[in-house]
């Protein structure tokens, strides 16, 4: 069985994580970008390292927005819980 106030619990922490990084995220796809505007044709090596950061920072990301929506989700049951128990 799922323990929904755990779930709930950091989807709400991964939320306010979410919402404290949003800046950095911002700041870093941007410097990625740059750092690939900016780089010799021929820097194969580099341009698959700026890839897989940005890849990792995507992952990042989604990760997070996993946690929320399961945390969302277990709000929904928690509530549910309460009503029929009402």
């Amino acid at each position: 069985m799922t323990d929904y106030y755990r779930d709930s619990e950091l989807g709400r922490r991964a939320g306010e994580l979410q919402l404290s990084l949003e800046p950095y995220f911002d700041a870093i796809e941007e410097r990625l970008y740059m750092k690939f505007k900016t780089a010799p044709i021929r820097d194969e090596e580099g341009m698959v390292l700026l890839r897989l950061q940005h890849h990792a920072l995507g992952l990042l990301k989604q990760e997070l927005e996993t946690v929320i929506t399961t945390g969302k989700f277990a709000d929904v049951k928690l509530s549910e819980e309460e009503n029929s128990n009402a």
